[in-house]
């Protein structure tokens, strides 16, 4: 895999996950989730997907 192809996939990681935690905030709204665990899984998407590209970002260096 060259490095613009680890680039784009751990950018596409990244996207996926902010998106996913974006939906668990709005979810709040719709009272799909509680509150508590919604902000929870929320917050934790959005560490996850940093933490998730700088890490696939490491490897390929």
């Amino acid at each position: 895999m060259t490095d613009a192809e680890k680039r784009k996939k751990a950018n596409n990681v990244s996207i996926v996950l902010g998106t996913i935690g974006v939906l668990f905030f709005i979810s709040t709204g719709f009272n799909l989730f509680p509150f508590k665990y919604a902000a929870f899984l929320g917050i934790a998407c959005f560490i996850l997907a940093g933490m998730s590209r700088r890490l696939m970002m490491r490897q390929s260096d």
